[in-house]
């Protein structure tokens, strides 16, 4: 259950949530860990080849890649020397005893992610295409086409069905995994949600094909999404203000409880940008809205879906908490 925030603190709480969307619309994740070239987890091979303490022949071994401010010149990847050297960053995570990264996401939320390749001689590797194959039904969701001149390539996971779930990550011969975490809704405390009586759900919201541009989004969108274009409907979600008021007339609906600097939870199909006939007041809690409901075939603010003239509605009482 979201706990209402202290009225002493409503004004810091804003600012990091204005903060958080501000980063999100842009549609693009914060990428200053991946430019430093800070790694969070590395391949196997990573380590191989360092200079000997005696001052003798440096070591037939690769060299591994360079420290961060001492990068390379980047080399395209048909060009490269194998094997490559992988490395992933995540805004979140931790290691099991195993020494694999684990990551937390809400069921249909997105993670964002950055893959490092270096090659056998430590330079950026450019222009590769990994392969990255998730075990179950979560999703991968490219961001970059390749890799950058950097050698970082970026790209999403969305979190699939309850339960853990490996990901494989291949870059040539560099093998990579990390291990989703995938936590349901219900198991969460508010699954009930999407029990309330005339809702739209986030799970038919959320299955809009997105197409990630360079400056824009496009979708496409089921059926039963697009007939509601130009209707009234209800929706159930969560507070994101948008401005440094107690009242809000213009705010975003997430469908998970904000608290990510770097995006809006549930991506650009899990959120809904309202404008609210009368200013709501900020509202920790879960929140059922309604008014008239407009899809965006395209968008530059990285939010697929508005709802104009909105309304609180009755909250209904929580089923399974």
């Amino acid at each position: 259950m979201i706990q209402r925030m202290p009225d002493q603190r409503p004004t810091r709480a804003m600012l990091v949530l204005v903060a958080c969307f501000v980063v999100a619309l842009s549609g693009v994740p914060s990428d200053a860990a991946a430019d430093e070239r800070s790694s969070s987890v590395g391949s196997p091979e990573e380590g191989a080849g360092d200079q000997p303490s005696d001052g003798g022949a440096p070591s037939s071994q690769p060299q591994g890649p360079a420290a961060p401010g001492l990068l390379s010149e980047p080399v395209d990847v048909e060009n490269a020397t194998r094997p490559f050297r992988t490395r992933i960053l995540s805004e979140l995570g931790y290691e099991n005893e195993d020494g694999e990264l684990i990551l937390d996401v809400m069921e249909g939320d997105y993670l964002y992610l950055t893959l490092l390749v270096d090659d056998a001689k430590g330079r950026p590797v450019r222009g590769l295409v990994p392969t990255v194959t998730p075990e179950g039904d979560s999703r991968f969701v490219p961001h970059s086409a390749v890799s950058d001149y950097l050698g970082n390539y970026r790209f999403r996971l969305q979190g699939g069905s309850m339960g853990e779930e490996r990901v494989e990550i291949l870059a040539g011969e560099a093998v990579q995994s990390v291990i989703l975490n995938v936590i349901s809704r219900r198991a969460a405390g508010y699954g009930w949600l999407g029990a309330v009586e005339g809702i739209l759900s986030w799970d038919l919201l959320t299955r809009a094909e997105i197409n990630w541009g360079v400056t824009q989004l496009s979708a496409t969108f089921p059926d039963e999404v697009l007939a509601r274009n130009g209707k009234t409907v209800k929706l159930a979600g969560f507070m994101l203000p948008l401005e440094m008021k107690r009242e809000q007339k213009h705010f975003v609906l997430t469908s998970h409880p904000p608290g990510c600097f770097f995006h809006v939870p549930g991506g650009p199909a899990g959120s809904v940008e309202v404008f609210a006939k009368d200013p709501l007041e900020v509202n920790w809690e879960p929140v059922v809205l309604e008014g008239r409901f407009e899809v965006l075939e395209t968008s530059t603010t990285g939010v697929l879906y508005r709802l104009h003239e909105a309304r609180a509605a009755q909250l209904p009482a929580p089923v399974n908490r």
